[in-house]
């Protein structure tokens, strides 16, 4: 009982609050109303039973229209849904403490209840060798090493470091809680395996999260870690290593094969891709007009189309009609603007005066005498 001779305060700090059943009971009042009735209920469950006129000064000047929803018990007044709360929360606190009695063993310090045997046993005898370097003695077996603070601002550096090193993948707060449960010589252990595991899951694929990695029932750590597997090439790829040398500059594919296919059409063939044509079959033999004609040629091979026989011979006759001057200018033309075939060059005004003016002091011969006739 309380001094004002209510029942012992309740030790849970929270309630579950049903807002659809509450909400039906306050369905109608103000927000003043509702007001002093959050105020009752607040100091009832704080306080247990309460005198009717402890309440209403808890409640003030709108006690009489929230008085209806509050129920009498053991010489106060109460909330009924309120006490139901109270005594299941109680319930559950015994049954669990009986059940803990039961279950009940004597712990190891530093070593979380829950650990199977084995890892029980394992955890103690690290403990004890780090209750011996905490001691002064920094020998661990027959070697030497330096003890990892148990400071707290200390693990919580470490662990910062470790979701560094994780590349934050998982939910951080739980993962603290389980690494705050962790040993000295486990929290070292598990820094030291985390780059390993992450660089084994390149971009977080198929990686466990942070917190069930470093759970101390589950230990995923001290599991072997497991390289990925190399990319399988694909289709492309392999086709691109049998064409190419492995050795040579990357060549598109498609390049590749048009090289692959002239090869092999010179190996069948050596004079098709051999375009040069004897000086005795060209219609001029000047230099000039070799020179032009072997660049033209050239062109036309390095653009995978080289000429035919009937090609060759089809655009030499067009050449003899436009005149030693004109073919040399039609072939460089052609080969400056990539043309595949020649063309008659277009003559500016000073040429067709020049040409006008040659065919008037041209002889006439006899068939033109007669057709002017």
């Amino acid at each position: 009982m309380t001094e004002n001779g209510s029942t012992a305060k309740n030790k849970a700090p929270a309630f579950q609050f049903y807002a659809g059943d509450r909400g039906a009971e306050l369905m109608g009042l103000d927000c003043e109303a509702v007001g002093s009735w959050t105020r009752c209920v607040i100091y009832l469950w704080t306080q247990g039973t309460t005198p009717e006129g402890r309440l209403a000064q808890v409640a003030g000047a709108a006690w009489d229209r929230i008085r209806y929803l509050f129920t009498d018990r053991n010489g106060g007044l109460a909330l009924e849904w309120m006490e139901e709360q109270r005594e299941r929360q109680a319930q559950f606190r015994s049954q669990a403490i009986a059940h803990g009695k039961k279950g009940g063993r004597k712990g190891t310090p530093g070593v979380p209840l829950g650990y199977p045997a084995e890892n029980r046993r394992v955890g103690s005898m690290k403990h004890e060798e780090e209750v011996e370097v905490e001691q002064g003695s920094d020998e661990v077996g027959n070697g030497r090493s330096k003890p990892v603070p148990n400071d707290p601002d200390e693990v919580a550096h470490q662990f910062e470091a470790l979701w560094i090193a994780f590349e934050r993948h998982g939910v951080k707060a739980k993962a603290l809680s389980y690494f705050r449960q962790l040993s000295t010589v486990e929290r070292a252990e598990v820094i030291a395996k985390a780059h390993e595991y992450v660089r084994s899951t390149p971009g977080g694929a198929y990686r466990t999260y942070l917190e069930g990695w470093i759970n101390p029932a589950n230990r995923k750590w001290e599991r072997p870690v497991v390289q990925p597997a190399p990319k399988a090439t694909t289709a492309t790829e392999r086709s691109q290593s049998t064409i190419m040398d492995r050795n040579a500059p990357f060549i598109p594919l498609r390049e590749a094969i048009k090289q692959k296919n002239a090869e092999r059409a010179k190996l069948q063939n050596p004079e098709r891709l051999n375009p040069e044509p004897k000086s005795d079959s060209l219609p001029f033999a000047s230099e000039a007009f070799a020179i032009a004609w072997d660049g033209f040629a050239q062109m036309r091979a390095s653009k995978q189309k080289p000429m035919t026989e009937h090609a060759r011979s089809l655009i030499l006759a067009e050449l003899l009609k436009m005149g030693e001057a004109s073919a040399i200018t039609s072939l460089e033309n052609s080969i400056r603007s990539g043309w595949t075939d020649v063309y008659p060059p277009k003559l500016t005004a000073t040429d067709q005066r020049r040409a006008t003016t040659s065919d008037r002091n041209a002889p006439i011969t006899i068939g033109q005498r007669q057709h002017q006739s």
